[in-house]
């Protein structure tokens, strides 16, 4: 049911505490730096909670196809899905993280949280990138935006945000509230994805910084093991689909990996395929001094 929203502020501000039509705004807080990980297929099995198609089966309103946007409560029209999927895809290229949507009218006594982990886990399977889902809940009302690995957004930024789609969800918008929830994705990193978690924040974000700096375009993504990850050059391609950009794999034991279609720079081709560093303090000056050194930063 559609309300109509006064402009005033004490309006505003008691819909905040007690939701709009039912709606309740839901900030995920349950990891540290306002992240958590992903559930397994393992985790997920055992949870027992019942598969999403059991719940709530696929009676999309749209015609258009998406493996990322799962519209189980059939909110969703063509229009809605494609403005969904531009961003999706904007955000798996320039930030290399997951989304998806998911709509749902019953959870079956599952609680939205972990409706919205299970989810992730069956979209995207054994993809330990980091990502984020947004859960439009019609059965509990209490929407949830989903976060794991790297992917960290500033709670206040988040609750405002949570707040508008909530508002849009309640006209029956749900096109803007669904775009304006995944462009928080936009908060990530667009050079440095440290998928192994060697750096504290602020290390990352003078990474970040010396890289968008650095004289050619290029990335830098961190991995627990370079054999067993996805090879540079996929990864150079998924970041840079226009084949203009270079990069480099950096795992925890210190062995690096550059790989580009374009011209790699002595300095990046000469650091592989072993840094002189493994500690991450030492990978972290490593890298900042290799970044620097030709971006000036």
């Amino acid at each position: 049911m559609k309300k109509i929203f006064s402009a005033t502020f004490f309006i505003l501000s008691a819909v905040i505490y007690c939701g709009c039509a039912n709606k309740t705004e839901k900030v995920d807080n349950r990891g540290v730096n306002e992240t958590t990980s992903v559930q397994t297929e393992t985790e997920t099995a055992s949870s027992g909670i019942t598969p999403a198609e059991s719940i709530a089966p696929d009676f999309s309103a749209s015609s258009v196809p998406s493996p990322y946007i799962k519209d189980y409560a059939g909110v969703m029209n063509d229009q809605t899905v494609t403005a969904c999927s531009q961003v999706i895809c904007e955000l798996n290229s320039s930030r290399m993280i997951n989304a998806a949507v998911v709509t749902v009218s019953s959870l079956g006594g599952t609680d939205p949280y972990d409706y919205a982990a299970q989810r992730y886990a069956e979209i995207f399977g054994t993809d330990k990138s980091s990502g984020l889902l947004f859960l439009i809940n019609n059965d509990t009302n209490e929407d949830i935006l989903y976060k794991t690995g790297t992917v960290t957004i500033d709670p206040e930024e988040e609750k405002n945000a949570l707040f508008l789609a909530t508002r849009d969800i309640v006209a029956g918008d749900y096109s803007s509230a669904a775009v304006r929830m995944l462009r928080l994705g936009e908060n990530c990193t667009s050079h440095i994805f440290d998928q192994a978690g060697l750096f504290s924040a602020e290390q990352i974000a003078e990474l970040e910084k010396a890289a968008a700096h650095y004289g050619s375009e290029m990335s830098i993504c961190t991995v627990q093991n370079i054999e067993a990850s996805d090879s540079a050059e996929s990864l150079c391609k998924k970041r840079y689909p226009e084949k203009n950009g270079i990069m480099m794999l950096v795992s925890s034991d210190g062995k690096t990996t550059v790989w580009s279609e374009s011209a790699i720079p002595d300095e990046l081709r000469s650091a592989a395929p072993k840094s002189p560093v493994t500690n991450s303090s030492g990978l972290y000056e490593f890298l900042l001094d290799l970044l620097t050194a030709k971006g000036g930063a």
